[in-house]
């Protein structure tokens, strides 16, 4: 725990450096017991330059470390501004999602009712085809009753 403690500290202290030069361990160390305040032991300062190596953030130059390309990258996906452009498009992306199921359950419930509707005609023209079928059998019954009975 207290190493990863420093290992930030480090991070945020190579942040801080504006020299593309290799920075020694004795200059980190007073970098770091000055943004700390504290004094730190030389065994968790170096566990924490070498767990920052093997990560890729610093490279080691004889005793002295130089920050990455990635390390920058860190940092800069760790600001303030990174922070609010990253909200700022989750919210984009939320108001685009929920706008997107709006539009599938408008379809969905549009669909639905187009069914409703076919289902609805369908047996309405049942009913209208019974209805007439019906009026046509009782027709053609009474008018073969009616020319069976003048015949005799």
């Amino acid at each position: 725990m207290v190493s990863e403690v420093i290992a930030q500290s480090v991070v945020k202290v190579f942040g801080g450096l504006q020299s593309k030069k290799p920075t020694s361990r004795q200059t980190i160390r007073k970098l770091v017991e000055e943004r700390r305040g504290a004094g730190i032991k030389s065994n968790d300062l170096n566990k924490a330059l070498k767990g920052l190596a093997e990560r890729g953030f610093i490279v080691q130059d004889k005793q002295s470390f130089k920050a990455t390309t990635e390390l920058k990258k860190h940092l800069d996906g760790n600001s303030k501004e990174a922070k609010a452009k990253a909200a700022e498009k989750a919210k984009a992306l939320k108001a685009k999602q929920s706008e997107k199921a709006k539009l599938a359950k408008a379809k969905k419930s549009e669909k639905a009712k187009d069914a409703k509707r076919k289902l609805a005609e369908k047996a309405k023209a049942k009913k209208v085809k019974a209805k007439t079928s019906t009026v046509a059998k009782k027709a053609t019954s009474k008018s073969r009753g009616r020319q069976g009975t003048q015949g005799i």
